[in-house]
């Protein structure tokens, strides 16, 4: 999905035995990606009900940060030895919300075609070449959210009984 194998194949973290810290990145990858990935995940994490769990994906994607709300998920971001990337998904119900939608940014637009469709799900990758893109990627999550609240109007309540 959206990169070969080599490409995979540089997450900064390999080895399924070894959890990187939540901050890891941070200190791990060249300075310009690191910055990226700050702001990314303060940026999610500074949304209401938004939690992360540091996780083994597998093979393929290997340790990745995912952001999710309730039990849904919101997206991975990935640490490659020179590269940050995300992946988000959409349902059928959210490819229609992105459809409605007035402009949707190219960059966006450009992962949801290439983006791979498994079963009711299409899962798009994206890479964060510059803040630009990490800004537009934090707007596109934002409109995710309230999808999701409105979607699953449990999230938003048990999300505040436990405040």
């Amino acid at each position: 999905m959206g990169q070969g194998t080599v490409f995979w194949r540089s997450n900064q973290y390999p080895d399924p035995s070894e959890e990187p810290a939540p901050r890891a990145p941070y200190r791990d990858l060249p300075r310009v990606q690191a910055d990226r990935f700050r702001f990314l995940r303060r940026g999610l994490l500074d949304q209401k009900g938004v939690a992360e769990r540091v996780r083994f994906m597998g093979e393929k994607w290997r340790w990745v940060w995912e952001f999710g709300l309730g039990s849904r998920k919101l997206c991975w971001l990935h640490a490659m030895s020179n590269a940050v990337a995300a992946t988000f998904t959409l349902t059928d119900h959210e490819l229609r919300e992105v459809e409605a939608l007035p402009r949707v940014p190219a960059v966006i637009t450009q992962a949801i075609r290439d983006g791979q469709q498994t079963g009711p799900v299409r899962w798009c990758w994206l890479e964060i070449t510059d803040k630009r893109v990490a800004e537009t990627f934090l707007s596109f999550t934002k409109k995710k959210i309230e999808w999701l609240k409105a979607e699953t109007p449990t999230l938003v309540v048990r999300r505040t009984a436990k405040s």
